[in-house]
């Protein structure tokens, strides 16, 4: 059995999963050859030379080389990541490479940038939110949430409480609705909302 084709299952995985952005390249470090290519956009075929320096001490000390970049045909930039591949007398065989295509999040990353970046914000129109306690709302949860590094979706019960606690401080409930809108905002119900305050109070 060729000693790369246990670690073929691994690759169809990733190149599933990341598919199309992700190409992984198995190469046969004494031959210097490549042995199998997954979802190939490099051009690359099995057999092809690895173009690999021959005269390097191949060793486990490809571990230390971290992420690199490459350029691609089209010219845009590869994100990669190589992988030794050991066998059981603990001699580096092959290396298993992983390229990352990043063309297409380059350019989500330049559209997001030019619609975030290129906008001029003004501050909010008093006649507007002078009343909106809603937004009062929104501005007490997300700095509570900020301040203290946790997602909203995860907060455990103790830390509902005390976002229910800050909301009291901050004014929430003198609102008309306040306590529904809050239970809606934090999902759980009106009266774990009020049991909480009332346990504040006790």
């Amino acid at each position: 059995m060729c000693p790369f084709e246990s670690y073929y299952p691994i690759a169809r995985a990733i190149e599933q999963l990341f598919f199309p952005y992700v190409e992984i390249v198995f190469h046969d470090v004494k031959q210097g050859k490549i042995v199998a290519i997954f979802n190939s956009f490099s051009g690359r075929n099995p057999g092809d030379s690895s173009l690999l320096d021959q005269s390097e001490n191949w060793n486990k000390e490809v571990e230390e080389w971290g992420l690199y970049e490459k350029t691609g045909l089209d010219g845009c930039k590869i994100r990669s990541i190589s992988a030794p591949l050991i066998n059981e007398q603990g001699e580096l065989f092959g290396l298993m490479c992983f390229n990352l295509d990043l063309a297409h999040f380059q350019h989500i990353y330049q559209g997001l940038s030019l619609f975030l970046e290129k906008v001029t914000i003004n501050t909010q129109p008093k006649m507007l939110f002078q009343n909106d306690w809603q937004e009062r709302v929104h501005r007490c949860v997300h700095q509570f949430l900020t301040d203290s590094g946790l997602v909203l979706e995860r907060l455990t019960r103790a830390e509902k409480q005390n976002l229910v606690i800050h909301l009291k401080k901050s004014g929430a409930f003198e609102a008309k609705g306040g306590a529904d809108y809050v239970a809606q905002v934090l999902k759980i119900s009106r009266a774990t909302v009020y049991n909480y305050l009332k346990e504040l109070k006790g």
